[in-house]
């Protein structure tokens, strides 16, 4: 037995819903008391992702963002966040009262805000802002398995510091004071690490610091270094740094993870030791310094110098010892001259 199908209807019917796909708004939010009659309101709002990008609304009031209720501020997404990563928000009162915020991200793109998708609420890093004053602080977008990719809204919600604001209050109506802000955003798709790192071509020599460049720079990402038989300097973060006591071709492993997938690899580098005596040579931050600053004093000797004795001499005739590879120098009197 053969089916047959109105054709035009299932077009029509398709039609529909991606319209109403393509159409999706945001779950409605009011603070039942608005923002005029009280004047409690951030003033302005920025924005920085780990990448660098920076995104800024200054000048809000009232009735420029929405009046209580929500109102989209942007016309498509204003950045790039990925899921894990650490994100910098900044936000300015210059209202009457000291104000609250609470913060969501719709991860999973169903146009709601679920607790579980609250990044700020009562009593955390945004609490009891001081009128005239502004509140800086990094924030940790969530990363599950529900993250879809997408533009998706990032939600702000001011509120008189004296009402509570809790996770479950990313929609709806609450009794409380403020505008609400919504912001939009490219949630990226989470993707498993694939871990790789550079190894300086060389020659490293042995007891040198030696630094490690890993391939992903995000802060969404957990990176640890391990040196088996050599000083670690540094074990965590996109690079890693460690000094080799020998000659030898030791193993550098780098192990990735981001939002609970991992990945890990090692790779060889050979330890050579020096065929000439150093090549003492430093650079300065500065070819003049005020007094009361700091200035330093960087090290690019060459030929695998790993031990370093500075000293100064300042035209008042006082002599200054110093052992770091880097040194500051701080100085507290006026000077014509130092010599290093």
């Amino acid at each position: 037995m053969i089916k047959k199908y109105n054709t035009h209807f299932l077009l029509l019917a398709l039609m529909v819903l991606t319209s109403r796909l393509l159409d999706g708004q945001i779950c409605s939010a009011t603070n039942s008391y608005g923002c005029t009659s009280n004047a409690m309101y951030f003033t302005a709002v920025s924005f920085k992702n780990s990448a660098g990008t920076s995104v800024g609304f200054n000048g809000l009031n009232c009735s420029n963002s929405g009046s209580g209720s929500n109102k989209t501020m942007t016309n498509g997404a204003m950045m790039d966040i990925n899921p894990g990563e650490q994100i910098t928000i900044t936000l300015e009162n210059t209202s009457s009262y000291s104000l609250d915020a609470g913060i969501w991200i719709d991860l999973d793109g169903d146009f709601t805000f679920s607790s579980a998708e609250c990044i700020v609420a009562q009593n955390g890093p945004l609490d009891n802002i001081a009128v005239n004053s502004t509140r800086t602080v990094s924030l940790k977008i969530p990363c599950n398995s529900t993250v879809k990719s997408g533009t998706r809204m990032l939600r702000i919600r001011c509120g008189y510091y004296g009402y509570n604001i809790s996770p479950t209050n990313g929609c709806g109506t609450m009794s409380n004071y403020g505008n609400i802000l919504d912001f939009e955003v490219n949630l990226k798709a989470l993707k498993p690490p694939v871990a790789d790192f550079t190894v300086p071509a060389g020659p490293n020599y042995i007891k040198t610091p030696i630094t490690f460049n890993s391939n992903q720079p995000s802060t969404a990402f957990t990176q640890t270094w391990t040196y088996p038989g050599a000083t670690a300097m540094v074990s965590s973060g996109p690079k890693g740094k460690a000094a080799f006591p020998l000659v030898n071709t030791y193993d550098v492993y780098l192990k990735q993870e981001y939002c609970g997938l991992k990945d890990s690899i090692f790779k060889p580098v050979k330890i050579v030791k020096p065929t000439a005596a150093p090549v003492a040579d430093f650079i300065a931050s500065s070819n003049q310094v005020e007094v009361f600053y700091t200035g330093q004093l960087f090290d690019i000797s060459t030929n695998g110098a790993y031990k370093w004795a500075w000293e100064l001499t300042s035209p008042f005739g006082t002599v200054l010892t110093s052992a770091p590879r880097t040194l500051y120098l701080a100085l507290m009197k006026r000077a014509s001259g130092m010599c290093v």
